[in-house]
């Protein structure tokens, strides 16, 4: 079966692009550590709330975890020996994490993942060409919570056309953007996976109407300094 790759500049329609949208998923991390045993094993899942918000050319994504008060000091021990060795893995704390923003008027992509133990700045700032992200669009269907939708997956030319992302989306939510700072599908993602953050999330509610707060676009973390990336993003499949 001919595999079929989109371009997002074919997919920003005026109806996608003209709509408000909010949308909330539950999202699950699963870390991964080597155990005494040299295999590959797993700590406690994490929990997040996860949001999405588009406003015209504009939307931004992100995480709060829900794990903060479960893991105060920061670590989950994930081994003990019998002389009361520990083993733990650390954790991010911050209250916000994972902020993926994407304006399509400038053609610009902001992210930030979290403060690094050296205090330096963790904001990122991206020029980025139209249809970069590379997707396959797969024939298999399935109904999530009362939608329709169809099968996905994002392959990165950077890292040798590797497995990304194995989502399913509803085109009859039609956004060029999505959670998890997806770019080119024809609608929303309702349930997906990253392989490579290892993260689950699924689709709790969206709204189409509601009205969107400007400075949910510009959060505080925003205010600190970007790291500007000269090199633009462009497509290379």
């Amino acid at each position: 079966m001919k595999l079929l790759y989109l371009l997002l500049i074919s997919l920003i329609t005026s109806k996608a692009i003209a709509q408000n949208i909010t949308a909330k998923y539950a999202v699950t991390e699963t870390i991964y550590y080597t155990d005494k045993n040299g295999n590959k094993a797993a700590a406690p899942i994490l929990k997040f709330d996860g949001f999405f918000y588009g406003n015209g050319h504009t939307y931004i994504s992100f995480l709060k975890p829900l794990y903060l008060n479960d893991y105060p000091d920061g670590s989950i021990i994930v081994e003990q020996s019998p002389d009361n060795v520990f083993r733990s893995v650390g954790l991010i704390m911050d209250t916000i994490q994972g902020i993926d923003y994407n304006s399509l008027d400038s053609l610009i992509y902001r992210c930030r993942f979290q403060k690094n133990p050296e205090g330096l700045t963790s904001n990122t700032k991206f020029d980025f060409e139209l249809g970069y992200q590379k997707w396959e669009i797969l024939p298999e269907t399935k109904t999530i919570q009362g939608l329709q939708c169809q099968r996905a997956k994002r392959y990165d030319p950077y890292r040798g056309n590797m497995l990304v992302n194995d989502v399913w989306f509803c085109a009859d939510l039609p956004v060029p953007v999505s959670f998890d700072n997806c770019l080119g599908l024809p609608g929303l993602i309702v349930e997906g996976t990253n392989l490579g953050t290892n993260t689950f999330y699924e689709l709790q509610y969206y709204n189409l109407n509601m009205a969107i707060p400007e400075q949910i676009f510009w959060p505080n973390e925003f205010t600190e300094m970007f790291r500007i990336v000269a090199k633009k993003i462009v497509k290379k499949w």
